[in-house]
């Protein structure tokens, strides 16, 4: 499942997963489908509109691959944010003395303070966005720091952060980490 042309598109192997292949040959042959790129070479698969999907198989995929917006949303978030590898090799490497010994953090808090650290950079990168933008179109940033823990939120079931979930904390938190 894709976006071609702000068309939500899905291949033919994802379709067979919810209709038979002749069903699937049938409803093609008889143009009962709409094709957004008809595909061809490698990596280059044939496109077609998920909203020309009989309901019957949307319902079937709904079921069986959930919301198709909501899954390309997801999917887009989850390109939005980059894992900062910097974050991720100083946690890696990071002692901190427990009882007399040099210990290394557990495997858990070290990928949650990698993605957190990842995540607030995406912030601090859609900050400056929201902020140029906003400056251009409305001259202030009432609203600017709201967005911004909408966006949080909307990231935390996708990376897990624990990133602050008030305004003001989270406004103090990025004020303390932006160069």
């Amino acid at each position: 499942m894709e976006y071609f042309d702000n068309i939500l598109c899905v291949t033919y192997k994802e379709l067979l997963d919810i209709m038979p292949k002749g069903t699937l040959n049938s409803q093609l042959s008889r143009e009962k489908l709409d094709v957004v790129s008809r595909g061809g070479g490698e990596n280059n698969p044939a496109l077609y509109a998920y909203s020309s999907l009989p309901e019957k198989y949307k319902r079937r995929w709904v079921l069986l691959k959930g919301e198709p917006e909501q899954q390309m949303r997801q999917e887009m978030i989850r390109n939005i944010v980059k894992k900062d590898e910097k974050a991720e090799r100083f946690f890696e490497e990071y002692r901190y003395d427990k009882n007399g010994e040099m210990v290394a953090l557990p495997v858990d808090v070290k990928k949650e303070y990698t993605w957190n650290a990842s995540v607030l950079n995406a912030l601090m990168e859609e900050f400056k966005r929201l902020s140029s933008s906003n400056n251009k179109l409305t001259g202030f940033r009432r609203n600017l720091w709201e967005l911004l823990l909408v966006t949080s939120e909307e990231w935390r079931p996708v990376y897990g952060h624990s990133l602050p979930g008030s305004v003001g904390r989270l406004k103090a938190l990025i004020n303390k980490f932006r160069p």
